[in-house]
Order: structure tokens, then sequence, then C-alpha cells
């Protein structure tokens, strides 16, 4: 196993090949926020590339990564990236949500 220093957080790091999902699981716990699930399921299934092509863009993979393993520094509000995370990657989710809303169901 080779280790690295992320760009971001400056910590010293492990490069492991275990798919970004576990990593955030680990790294989250059961405090792992839906949206970080979302992130980590996309970058496992369309990785890097397929991640940040055209639209999409919308986070460095070395935010990305912080992200999914939990390692943001503190000054770092996580709010824009959520919000950048639910616009990119959850919108059907929200679309369904508002028309749970509009269609009068009061538990969506």
């Amino acid at each position: 196993m080779t280790t690295r220093l992320c760009p971001h957080c400056a910590k010293l790091v492990a490069d492991e090949l275990v798919p970004a999902f576990e990593r955030a699981r680990a790294a989250w716990g059961s405090d792992l926020p839906d949206w970080v699930e979302a992130l980590a399921r996309e970058l496992d299934r369309s990785g890097f590339t397929g991640l940040w092509a055209g639209r999409r863009a919308i986070l460095s993979p070395a935010v990305t990564r912080c992200t999914i393993e939990n390692r943001l520094p503190p000054h770092i509000d996580t709010t824009s990236i959520e919000a950048r995370v639910r616009a990119a990657l959850m919108v059907g989710e929200i679309e369904g949500l508002i028309s749970r809303l509009n269609d009068g169901d009061t538990h969506a």
C-alpha cells in the first residue's frame, strides 16, 4: 500500500482500491448523509472521469475524496458542497418529493 499527501486537507492518506461507498460508510458511520452516499455511489459507478464530465464537474477530485472520507477541514462549510451534489445527482429525488407534496402527501 502506498501513501500520498491529500492536496486539500494536507493529511497523509493511504491509496487503497476500496470503493468510495465503503470508504464513506467507514468514515461517516451511521451519520452518513444521503448526499454523501449519492456522491460516493456515483463515483463508484462512473469514476472521476464520468462524474466530472461536462456539466457535472461540481467539485474537484480532492474535495470529493475529502468529503467522501469525512476529512474536510473544519473551516470548510459543507452547505455549498451539499447543494452542488444535490443539484447534480439528486434532482430526480427532489422532483419526486415536490410531486408527492403537490399531490397532497404531507408525509413526503
